[in-house]
């Protein structure tokens, strides 16, 4: 593994010259990226490594961690470079997921808003009041293309309108393996984890029946609010008048002596009537599957979160499911703790 970063200098004149270098020298790295498949959250994904040099690196630029073989791992912003004794500088990187939460956006009433002018105002207007070296830059899936935001965001940061805008299309955030965000569909592709990969033996366990999963609506009329009305309000001052609507998905599986357990979600006021249903079938998945797996598998950056994999839980049993997290450790070959959800059964032979 080896790290790409900007050393910097002085020029003898008063000025800064920044130059890139590589450093190979590098020590006690960690690296465990994650990604939010339910919508409940975007991770701020980072890693941490020593790097035997005396250069000072600037803090706002990016830095590039690859393998070997020049596969790009992270390229994240420097948010801290400190040397912990002469030789050895201890760098902490995080992706562009943090400068988000730095930008504060205005309330705004969204009527079938293109996605990508959503997007754009979310993630690249505002990256330049946050002082990083380079804006921030992020690629959508082809598979949204025509998608249109209807509904009210209050103010908010733009990691939680982000978060929002990928909750109700079905989209999650990739900012790893990559040196910009990715907003992509979740893939149904399988992959397998060899037998020979895996370190003995998987966990498995399985968390309470979800019984039914309810998810609130809205809908909004501009005008003059009454007492008895819930509304909102934008920053041009123009007020709305919320309704809501309750829909409710019951879990076919759960037995009937399970211990009544509703998933409620409300308060994404981007949830409408056109996409409650889609949404309700998107939580489904995650919220109706009970079982998680813990394997540790050489990994070489081929299972990585977002993927769906199908592995070993016994030398008989076979297990699919989505990664959520991978924690890396180095050597000769990489290994990674994998966390796999809405896991289920696979037949085998």
């Amino acid at each position: 593994m080896y790290v790409v970063a900007y050393k910097t200098e002085d020029d003898g004149q008063g000025g800064v010259i920044f130059t890139e270098e590589t450093y190979t020298e590098i020590a006690n790295l960690s690296f465990a990226p994650s990604a939010d498949l339910v919508g409940a959250s975007v991770p701020i994904n980072e890693f941490e490594v020593d790097i035997h040099t005396e250069d000072t690196i600037e803090i706002g630029a990016y830095a590039q961690l690859y393998d070997d073989n020049d596969t790009l791992w992270a390229s994240y912003w420097v948010i801290y470079a400190e040397h912990v004794d002469i030789h050895t500088l201890r760098m902490r990187c995080q992706s562009d997921i943090a400068l988000l939460d730095r930008v504060t956006l205005d309330a705004t009433y969204y009527n079938g808003a293109d996605l990508k002018d959503v997007l754009d105002e979310t993630i690249v207007r505002n990256s330049g009041t946050v002082g990083i070296v380079t804006p921030m830059s992020y690629t959508l899936d082809s598979s949204f293309n025509g998608e249109t935001v209807t509904g009210f965001c209050p103010e908010q940061t733009a990691r939680e309108r982000l978060l929002w805008i990928c909750f109700t299309i079905g989209a999650y955030v990739k900012s790893y393996f990559n040196n910009q965000i990715e907003i992509l569909p979740i893939d149904d592709t399988e992959t397998m984890i060899p037998m020979a990969d895996t370190y003995w033996k998987p966990t498995i366990t399985f968390n309470d029946w979800v019984t039914a999963i309810k998810c609130k609506a809205y809908s909004f009329t501009a005008g003059t609010p009454q007492t008895t009305d819930t509304y909102v309000k934008d920053a041009n001052g123009t007020y709305y008048i919320v309704t809501e609507t309750d829909l409710t998905l019951a879990n076919p599986e759960a037995p009937a002596a399970a211990p009544e357990n509703i998933m409620t979600i409300e308060g994404v006021f981007l949830v409408n009537n056109d996409n409650v249903s889609g949404i309700l079938t998107h939580l489904s998945q995650w919220y109706f599957k009970r079982m998680e797996v813990d394997l540790d598998a050489i990994n070489n950056a081929v299972y990585i979160p977002g993927d769906k994999v199908v592995g070993y839980a016994t030398d008989r049993d076979m297990v699919s499911g989505f990664i959520n997290s991978a924690s890396f450790t180095f050597g000769l070959q990489s290994k990674a703790t994998i966390h796999l959800t809405a896991a289920e059964d696979r037949e085998s032979g």
